[in-house]
């Protein structure tokens, strides 16, 4: 029979294992970290050696999880047949229903799509739905992408700028998401300078839950006429395409397409 065991607290090792009797004696089979995690979510409570004994495991789901590589034998996991031994470990036992449902529910949630789950869901008969999370609101990003944004909206900003304002820009871009009024808030800032030193402007765009793209503030270091707005709302409106590209590009959600308009006149430090 094979009865299921965790690890205790004062044990050099962690997780779950399995004890397997037959008749040539007592054999302990580990399980893949992935294991643990599916045995987290299924209805059995683990014993713990010399202290309770653990629940016994049908052997459909024993051979089931075997076959998928999840329990394995030696020093690494690896699909196939255990020794001829244990082909009398125990009596034939399907899994209930709530056991085939709680397997499915843990596979949905960890991972429908890769070939464990797929042969497992093959072997136990049912289908997984895989989650339709949609694009990831851009102030989600985890900081692990944020080089990422930068080093696309750098490309795109030197391609459009040469397109639509002229040539002769040094660009230098920050991505960073923030907390604000409660919630976080992405940033995209964006510094201009020209080649020579005359004109300089920093741009922001923000992003956040409430307002989708909300705001393209604008600080200028010199004073507004017609001729300067005309030259800054070219500017703006490249920032608009490249932030509005990340959409296609990373699968964003950029929220409702709100943005208003900022100018601000700061002195540099």
């Amino acid at each position: 029979m094979a009865r299921l065991y965790k690890y205790a607290a004062s044990s050099d090792k962690s997780g779950y294992y399995i004890l397997s009797g037959s008749d040539e004696g007592n054999a302990t089979i580990s399980v893949t970290p992935f294991g643990d995690r599916l045995f987290n979510r299924l209805p059995y409570e683990a014993g713990i050696r010399n202290q309770n004994r653990g629940p016994r495991l049908p052997s459909e789901l024993y051979w089931g999880l075997f076959d998928a590589g999840i329990l394995y034998t030696g020093d690494e996991p690896s699909s196939g047949e255990p020794p001829e031994a244990w082909d009398d470990l125990d009596e034939a036992t399907d899994v209930d229903e709530d056991v085939v449902g709680a397997l499915k529910d843990a596979l949905e949630e960890l991972a429908p799509s890769t070939q464990t789950s797929q042969q497992l869901a093959a072997t136990f008969d049912f289908e997984l739905e895989e989650p339709d999370t949609g694009p990831t609101p851009i102030w989600e990003l985890p900081e692990s992408r944020w080089a990422d944004i930068e080093s696309f909206v750098q490309a795109e900003l030197e391609d459009l700028y040469a397109e639509y304002v002229d040539e002769g820009w040094d660009l230098s871009i920050s991505f960073e998401i923030t907390e604000h009024d409660g919630f976080d808030k992405a940033m995209l800032e964006i510094i201009v300078r020209n080649m020579q030193g005359e004109e300089y402007f920093r741009h922001f765009a923000y992003v956040c839950p409430a307002h989708g793209f909300e705001t393209i503030g604008t600080v200028l270091y010199s004073d507004l006429d017609w001729d300067l707005r005309q030259y800054v709302d070219a500017q703006r409106y490249v920032i608009k395409t490249a932030v509005l590209n990340l959409h296609e590009q990373f699968d964003l959600d950029l929220g409702p397409p709100s943005a208003t308009t900022e100018y601000v006149t700061g002195v540099e430090s």
